[in-house]
């Protein structure tokens, strides 16, 4: 048995270099080691405020927890349609917030950012049906969302809660302002490899 620091409510899985989730953690120093992943992570109470997930030895082995109303919620829809369903807007997503980011964004889309943008979140490529239906198009630059600033890819995939939810993008567009209502969509399937042939001679 362990005790640790919650030294971190809300640790977003992007800022772990985990872009394929979009989970907050929480962050302790507890330590959690192989084979205790998956197990509860109890306040003083004994209760439940977490489960067991990962661990960032770069980070000076801190461990992460799914907080227990993320996993309570999966449950409850693995009850009721027999599987999890992710929300998913479907665009690859970059921060403006360096110079050279910035720098390395005009050169890549030219005129499509407006030369007075000094931050926002970038839509690089737009890789599904939600932002494809909303007319979200590669070279725009969310500034805000439901009417929150949005400086890092945080801000928007944080607000990203559930299949259904509509979400108000502002978006400049070159000199344009635009304002585009993304209906969140379910994650679609990870596509299976396929297996490569080999011909016998």
């Amino acid at each position: 048995v362990t005790s640790g620091i919650i030294s971190n409510r809300s640790r977003h899985a992007s800022e772990l270099g985990m872009t394929d989730r979009r989970v907050s953690y929480l962050q302790t120093d507890a330590p959690i080691s192989f084979g205790n992943s998956g197990g509860p992570l109890v306040n003083m109470r004994g209760q439940v405020i977490g489960i067991n997930t990962v661990v960032v030895v770069s980070l000076g082995q801190l461990g992460f927890a799914i907080p227990a109303d993320v996993a309570k919620d999966a449950m409850r829809q693995q009850d009721l349609h027999g599987k999890v369903r992710r929300p998913y807007i479907g665009v690859v997503l970059l921060p403006l917030t360096t110079e050279r980011a910035l720098f390395d964004s005009k050169r890549t889309f030219g005129s499509k950012i407006a030369d007075d943008i000094r931050n926002g979140v970038l839509v690089v490529d737009v890789v599904g049906a939600p932002a494809k239906r909303a007319g979200l198009m590669a070279g725009d630059v969310v500034t805000a969302v439901d009417g929150k600033p949005a400086y890092t890819t945080r801000d928007i995939l944080e607000r990203v809660q559930s299949v259904g939810q509509e979400m108000r993008f502002d978006v400049r567009r070159g000199t344009q302002a635009l304002q585009l209502t993304v209906t969140v969509d379910e994650e679609p399937p990870a596509p299976v490899p396929q297996r490569s042939r080999r011909r016998r001679g």
